[in-house]
């Protein structure tokens, strides 16, 4: 099932749906900008959809909505309560880092120890650490991807958490 023909079906309902709870809870978020943060996602998570009729694709799709939305939602709230003063002043700090050749070079071979930990765990575990994570989905979201209920989705992702703290206390 193309994931992209059932996305411009479900794009009208997705305005509406959205819009509502737009106009509700913040205004200078644009419609646009969530129905383009939806398409990125989608694609970027495609791979992930099990489903081979268009109503499953659809239920993934949503989901889908529903993350993209909550985290504009919270990128929005957290810039309300930014202070232009401490974000200069982090700009500056971040500048100095950057052309720290000796820490550039630390923050690689950490990158890289870690990326070679994360590849020797499970499967399992490697896919909802990494949706957990990297992807900043929730247990509820992370458990119908994997085929887990939600709480053996909290197991797994704590179980592959423990294993990566036992690596690197090794």
């Amino acid at each position: 099932m193309d994931i992209t023909e059932v996305l411009l079906k479900l794009e009208p309902e997705i305005r509406r749906t959205y819009a509502r709870k737009m106009r509700r809870l913040c205004r200078r978020i644009d419609l646009d900008d969530l129905i383009q943060a939806i398409n990125i996602k989608a694609w970027q998570y495609r791979h992930t959809c099990r489903g081979t009729t268009p109503a499953e694709v659809r239920r993934w799709l949503r989901v889908v909505a529903a993350n993209a939305f909550k985290t504009l939602v919270y990128r929005h709230l957290s810039c309300a309560n930014r202070s232009l003063k401490r974000e200069a002043d982090g700009d500056k700090l971040e500048h100095y880092i950057e052309c720290d050749p000796s820490q550039a070079v630390e923050v690689a071979e950490i990158q890289k120890r870690v990326r070679a930990m994360v590849a020797s765990l499970p499967s399992r575990e490697r896919q909802a650490v990494a949706m957990r994570h990297l992807h900043e989905l929730g247990y509820a979201d992370i458990a119908p991807q994997l085929g887990l209920s939600v709480s053996r989705s909290k197991v797994v992702v704590t179980n592959g958490l423990k294993r990566l703290r036992a690596m690197a206390a090794a």
